[in-house]
């Protein structure tokens, strides 16, 4: 879902979803993350947290190291019977 942008420009939050060995190597669940900018770098996003789809900025970003992006929300394993509160959410 996707709202209107406030008068300030900023039109919310958004998550990602990622199939990956985050938490225990060669286990491939569905997890729910964000990301942010680091607080370092000045940036006027109008979405924060923000998605990020895998590809060498998001690997950065969740490496160790200060890096141009990070994690803002951990990675969360998303569990089939838990389904209707992530989708509510």
């Amino acid at each position: 879902m996707k709202v209107p942008a406030n008068y300030h420009g900023y039109e919310g939050r958004s998550h990602s979803l990622w199939y990956a060995d985050a938490q225990t190597k060669n286990q491939y669940p569905w997890f729910e993350t964000a990301f942010m900018d680091t607080p370092l770098r000045a940036t006027s996003r109008t979405m924060e947290p923000f998605a990020f789809d895998p590809h060498h900025e998001s690997r950065a970003a969740v490496s160790q190291g200060m890096m141009m992006h990070q994690v803002a929300w951990l990675f969360s394993p998303l569990g089939i019977g838990d389904l209707d509160e992530f989708i509510s959410r």
